[in-house]
């Protein structure tokens, strides 16, 4: 009697870890992104960066994100692009959207530039406000004119919360498909 209800208690164990939800918030303000990410309600790590700021001294020298892009065949790329949009096509609806913060302030030195910045502002909060209102999400959209010589500046936030278990089967679904079809290409290079 005993072995199944250790089974049952580790079952239902592994089903609150998978309905944990995960959420992610990134703002962005005066050149300085911030990324909060959590599980439940604690706020698991914060990364911060500043824009300008220089990278340690200490770290060992890596390849870049262009390197590595640049060495793998075109072919392989495309189908990691293919598998992404795959994921996202299957799992968009899971993604619960808590926020969507835009505030821009057009400005400039001179008045038709800000008038021109101003009138981008406005574009660009448009596509995000048609974008909010196909999921119904709470969105605080802002734009603003500066005449007196003020720099643009933009404040941006986005939260995102999703489970656990979402994130494991788009990862298993990300994974296998981008290996049956790596596996296809090798196939056909011979």
């Amino acid at each position: 009697m005993i072995v199944p209800i250790v089974l049952a208690s580790a079952v239902m164990a592994l089903d609150m870890i998978l309905l944990l939800p995960v959420g992610l918030t990134a703002r962005y303000a005066g050149g300085e992104m911030t990324l909060v990410l959590r599980a439940g309600p604690v706020a698991v790590k914060r990364l911060g960066w500043r824009a300008g700021a220089k990278k340690e001294a200490g770290r060992t020298a890596r390849r870049s994100v262009p390197d590595i892009l640049r060495d793998t065949p075109l072919p392989l790329l495309r189908m990691g692009a293919e598998q992404v949009l795959m994921v996202w096509r299957r799992y968009k609806k899971r993604v619960r959207v808590d926020l969507v913060r835009l505030h821009i302030t057009a400005g400039g030195a001179d008045p038709y530039a800000a008038a021109m910045a101003y009138a981008w502002a406005g574009m660009v909060l448009e596509g995000a406000a048609a974008l909010c209102a196909d999921r119904a999400v709470p969105a605080e959209l802002r734009a603003r004119a500066d005449f007196s010589g003020g720099p643009t500046a933009l404040e941006a936030g986005l939260g995102l919360t999703v489970r656990l278990g979402y994130i494991l089967g788009a990862g298993i679904c990300f994974g296998t498909g981008l290996l049956r079809a790596y596996f296809r290409y090798r196939k056909t290079e011979g």
